[in-house]
C-alpha cells in the first residue's frame, strides 16, 4: 500500500477529479483555457475561457458559451409573467422599506443634482401641459413644427426677457372653452390678455393706430 509523502505534491486524488458524497472519485477533466470547444447553442468554436465551469460535465465546462448563456437568461427573464413577478417583488419591497427608498432617492439626488433638475423640470412641464391644456409633449412639438418654431402672431421666436432667450412658446387657449388655439411668444400672449381676447377691442386698437399713422404721415 503506497502512501503520499510530505512535500511530494500529491493528494489522495488527482487534480482533475472530484470526490462524491459517497467517497468515490469521479473524473472531471478541466482542460487548458487555450483549448477550443464548439458551443452547443451557436455552434461557434471558441476557447474554453468563453465558457463557464460546469463540474457535472465530463470536460468540466458548460456546453454553451457565456454569450449564449447571457442571451438565454435575457430571453427567460423578459417574459411577461417573469417580468410582472419581478415588478411585484420590487413594489412589495418598496412598501416594506419606505425609509430605505427615501434614503436611496435622497442620496441619488445629492449625487446627481444636474440630472435630477433636468428630470424634474421635464416632469413638471409634462404634467403642466397635460393638466392645463390636455396636450402631450408630442402634440406640443407637432404644433411648434407646424408653426415653424415661431409665434403664430408675430412670426418670431420667444424673445421675452421674462421667459429668457430660447424659451418655449406659450400655449394660447380660448378661456371660455379651454381649447388650444396656438403657440405664442410671451409678448403676444400678454397682449391678447390685456385686450381680454376681444377681437372688437383689437380692431379698435388697430383703427386707433392707423388713424394716428395717417396723421403723422400728413404732418411729415
Amino acid at each position: 500500500m503506497s502512501r503520499n509523502l510530505p512535500g511530494s505534491g500529491h493528494s489522495g486524488h488527482s487534480p482533475d477529479s472530484s470526490r462524491t458524497t459517497s467517497g468515490t472519485t469521479r473524473r472531471c477533466h478541466v482542460g487548458s483555457y487555450d483549448e477550443m470547444k464548439a458551443c452547443s447553442r451557436c455552434s461557434v468554436v471558441k476557447p474554453l475561457a468563453d465558457y463557464h465551469r460546469e463540474r457535472s460535465h465530463s470536460d468540466g465546462m458548460a456546453s454553451h458559451c457565456k454569450e449564449c448563456q447571457r442571451a438565454r437568461d435575457r430571453e427567460r427573464n423578459s417574459g411577461p409573467v417573469r417580468r410582472d413577478a419581478g415588478v411585484a417583488r420590487i413594489n412589495e419591497w418598496r412598501e416594506q422599506n419606505p425609509e430605505k427608498v427615501k434614503s436611496a432617492k435622497r442620496l441619488w439626488r445629492e449625487r446627481n443634482p444636474v440630472v435630477y433638475s433636468a428630470i424634474t423640470k421635464r416632469a413638471r412641464r409634462k404634467y403642466w401641459l397635460r393638466s392645463e391644456y390636455g396636450l402631450t409633449e408630442a402634440e406640443y412639438g407637432a404644433m411648434l413644427l407646424e408653426q415653424g418654431g415661431v409665434c403664430a402672431i408675430c412670426q418670431r421666436p420667444e424673445r421675452s426677457a421674462l421667459h429668457g432667450g430660447g424659451a418655449r412658446l406659450a400655449v394660447d387657449h380660448y378661456h371660455a372653452t379651454g381649447s388650444v388655439r396656438g403657440l405664442l411668444c410671451g409678448s403676444c400672449n400678454r397682449a391678447l390678455g390685456a385686450f381680454e381676447d376681444s377681437a372688437a377691442l383689437l380692431e379698435k386698437a388697430i383703427d386707433y393706430l392707423r388713424k394716428h399713422e395717417r396723421a403723422e404721415t400728413k404732418v411729415g
